[in-house]
């Protein structure tokens, strides 16, 4: 669905950060309460890495609580950060433990980059195996709980959280947020477009492309096509029934909710603001919130405090990007103290496996034969075992999907919506 749908025709969710109220005799009102967008201020690098240095340090210094903290750590710059930030803080007052997911000869381990943090750390990383995605456990919770079952990827980091609460670690960090508020790119040149600052977009482009064709591309593409009226027809997953897009109007509907992130690219902290809001990644937070607080553990995630978010949404887009390195301003805050080859380590591990073994384990597209979601005419299967199968190989092959309805997170969409169908009581 769209970012405002839901399953309910007429039934809408309330957009973040925004408040409704209703009272006898007329209809309810919708209003902002609350945005982190600010005015863009002038700032050099050296000023925003400072001030994001200080802004990091009292952050994590009020997350990290006197019995402790555990942080929930990978190979990647997020949350080595914070567990840096973390331990520098803490001192020998409060212990700081980190806990990583291993995936022995599995691609997506992270071990040779725990490697390097042990080796300048004062204790190791506490590594864990983690058990298979329990599809048992997730029915029945989802039958309780009328809500869908947690992504595979997202579900793994329970077992290290109980491994924490094992130990007395009453609270867990997380590096999320890095990919939505560090991320670097020409976000913020169709915004230079609009106010004539086309020698600010060349300047850029030069710095990033070198040669002046590669320059003259990249101005184009990424900072003069976003402003101009987009022809391209939203895709709706290929393997959803024609009948039933067109009665619940999905094609316009994604087609609006596209139309509005365009609008929003003119401007990077609303286009940066609207991704990083999306209900979807929002839903996926308050669940694993809440499931560790009915277990006792607080579940905080530094990078998403909103001084962190506000100074990054005010600073200038040249100042938070630098062709060829990724999440530059926050390699830079904590080069001191974090592992020099993470802060300089570029790639990225995909966690896709973890889906790819769910879906084989519940038997995959052809087990929802006779389910309502295809006998109701929602799915046609067909056209779903042959896309599911495709992702798959592309997986299995270490290549990226060919478009957004082509990848593992589309085909585990399915099967989640049908076990919430199942758990729900719907036919």
């Amino acid at each position: 669905t769209t970012d405002e749908g839901t399953p309910w025709r007429g039934v809408y969710r309330l957009p973040p950060g925004h408040l409704l109220t209703a009272g006898p005799g007329r209809g309810p009102d919708i209003r902002r309460w609350h945005s982190p967008a600010v005015p863009t201020r002038p700032a050099t690098v050296a000023e925003a890495v400072e001030e994001l240095r200080d802004r990091l340090t009292a952050v994590v210094a009020d997350y990290v609580p006197a019995t402790g903290a555990g942080v929930l750590v990978s190979g990647g710059i997020d949350s080595n950060s914070v567990l840096a930030v973390a331990r520098r803080v803490a001192g020998t007052d409060r212990p700081v433990v980190g806990c990583s997911l291993v995936f022995p000869g599995e691609p997506h381990d992270e071990s040779p980059w725990l490697d390097h943090l042990d080796r300048m750390a004062p204790e190791p990383v506490r590594r864990l195996l983690p058990p298979p995605y329990d599809w048992a456990g997730w029915r029945a919770w989802s039958a309780a709980t009328l809500l869908p079952p947690l992504r595979p990827n997202a579900a793994l980091a329970e077992s290290a959280a109980d491994v924490l609460h094992a130990h007395g670690i009453g609270t867990v960090l997380t590096g999320e947020g890095g990919d939505d508020w560090f991320g670097g790119g020409p976000l913020h040149w169709p915004g230079l477009a609009r106010r004539g600052r086309l020698a600010g977009i060349w300047r850029s482009a030069r710095r990033a492309n070198g040669t002046t064709r590669h320059t003259a591309s990249a101005v184009w593409g990424a900072g003069l096509r976003p402003l101009l009226p987009h022809a391209r027809r939203t895709i709706v997953p290929p393997w959803l029934r024609a009948d039933f897009v067109h009665r619940t109007q999905l094609a316009d509907r994604l087609a609006a909710s596209d139309a509005a992130t365009r609008r929003a690219s003119a401007d990077p902290q609303s286009l940066r603001h609207r991704r990083a809001t999306m209900p979807y990644g929002e839903w996926q937070r308050e669940i694993i919130r809440d499931r560790h607080a009915s277990r006792g553990l607080d579940w905080r995630h530094p990078l998403h405090d909103q001084r962190v978010i506000e100074l990054l949404l005010g600073l200038p887009g040249d100042v938070l990007w630098r062709p060829g390195e990724t999440k530059s301003l926050l390699r830079a805050a904590v080069a001191d103290i974090a592992p020099p080859d993470i802060v300089r380590r570029q790639s990225k591990t995909s966690f896709a496996p973890p889906i790819a073994a769910a879906i084989r384990a519940t038997g995959g597209a052809r087990a929802l034969a006779g389910h309502p979601l295809v006998t109701n005419g929602y799915v046609d299967l067909d056209a779903f075992v042959a896309g599911e199968d495709a992702a798959l190989r592309c997986h299995d092959a270490g290549r990226p999907p060919p478009g957004p309805h082509a990848g593992l997170g589309a085909v585990w969409a399915v099967h989640s919506t049908a076990t919430w169908f199942t758990a729900v009581g719907l036919s």
